[in-house]
């Protein structure tokens, strides 16, 4: 069963893709509302340089959801996890710190100078915690209220034998009745 699950692109399903999506657009929106009333309330206003300072600040600031939000979605988490994860946060700053030592360009003395900021470590906790506890709880409520049918299954199997056998019957027959399954026959309990 578990199989035919996964052959059929579960993860790739109309709905988990505009979960994905809605999700984007919100924890986006987010970043950009909270970089937006960190600059306007912390820095001097207006000058390219404070406009810059907010931009990385929210490039970063993105690259934290973005990379714990990988974390989160994994279903294991590996060695190869933690190496893409942390490995996105140093690869930016060494390519900031590249960019700014051969070309001349970059945002390196901006990403210096927001290092040291209390308030922007402050903004980038806020902006995380904005955009990934909301999309957190909500997949909990949609995961305990209505469970995909392969975790079901999965929570049946868990169960000791006679109990599973049982629900398992149950839950065979009710997708039989719904029109999810073929004839097949022969699905009573024996023994």
């Amino acid at each position: 069963y578990q199989r035919r699950v996964r052959e059929a692109g579960l993860a790739c399903s109309p709905r988990s893709f505009g979960f994905w999506v809605l999700r984007g657009f919100y924890q986006g929106a987010v970043i950009f509302f909270v970089m937006v009333v960190y600059s306007d309330m912390w820095l001097l206003g207006g000058h390219a340089e404070d406009q810059q300072m907010a931009s990385t600040g929210a490039y970063m600031c993105l690259l934290t959801v973005q990379a714990l939000t990988l974390y989160i979605e994994s279903h294991t988490i590996t060695l190869i996890n933690h190496i893409v994860i942390v490995g996105s946060w140093l690869a930016f700053f060494v390519f900031m710190a590249l960019l700014s030592a051969l070309l001349g360009v970059g945002s390196w003395p901006i990403v210096c100078e927001l290092v040291v900021r209390p308030v922007f470590w402050l903004a980038l906790l806020v902006a995380t915690a904005a955009a990934l506890l909301p999309v957190i709880a909500a997949r909990l409520w949609v995961r305990i209220a209505s469970p995909p049918l392969h975790v079901t299954v999965q929570r049946i199997e868990a169960l000791p034998a006679p109990i599973a056998r049982h629900a398992l019957a149950s839950l065979a027959d009710s997708t039989n009745r719904c029109g999810g399954g073929g004839g097949g026959g022969g699905g009573g309990s024996g023994g």
